[in-house]
């Protein structure tokens, strides 16, 4: 019992010196303000969806929750792509890395390889060398008047940018 009382006042401490490190508080703030941020990013894809007037294919690239943004977006053929190691229970329609989904669409595996989406959001591994993999890729498969929209790609702090989470 006494070795478990050591170990939570030791959990205890590291919390609170978590909760009070300024760094932290810089983030958590930092995020608070990204996250209510207007527009928002789904209001930004819908509205250049509703500037092409036609029949929309639509293609995101990282969904992890699709109640975050994936389900409201205002297109008639939808398609997602994660391999879901943040969401339980994966919701993607293709649940693969970014490069599996690419490297299959190239060769015919996955819908075909003539496809051309309207608008593709990339959301995926915010790492700036895959990030620039799939915008890479995005271009190849997006259509001449179509559009590239990146989320996340100017951390509001370096706690933001970090490559482990």
């Amino acid at each position: 019992m006494i070795g478990k009382f050591k170990e939570n006042k030791k959990f205890r401490k590291a919390g609170k010196m978590l909760l009070t490190d300024p760094l932290q508080i810089d983030g958590q703030q930092k995020s608070e303000w990204e996250e209510n941020k207007k527009p928002a990013r789904t209001e930004i894809i819908n509205f250049l969806l509703s500037l092409l007037n036609r029949e929309t294919t639509y293609l995101e690239i990282g969904v992890r929750n699709p109640d975050d943004n994936f389900n409201h977006i205002k297109a008639n053929i939808k398609y997602s792509v994660d391999p879901g190691l943040e969401f339980k229970s994966n919701p993607a329609d293709f649940k693969m890395t970014s490069d599996d989904f690419f490297e299959k669409m190239e060769k015919g595996e996955v819908l075909s390889g003539n496809i051309k989406f309207d608008l593709i959001f990339v959301d995926g591994l915010h790492l700036a060398e895959q990030a620039d993999k799939d915008i890479k890729n995005a271009e190849r498969y997006i259509k001449e008047d179509g559009f590239i929209v990146v989320h996340d790609c100017n951390p509001p702090t370096e706690w933001h940018a970090r490559e482990e989470f």
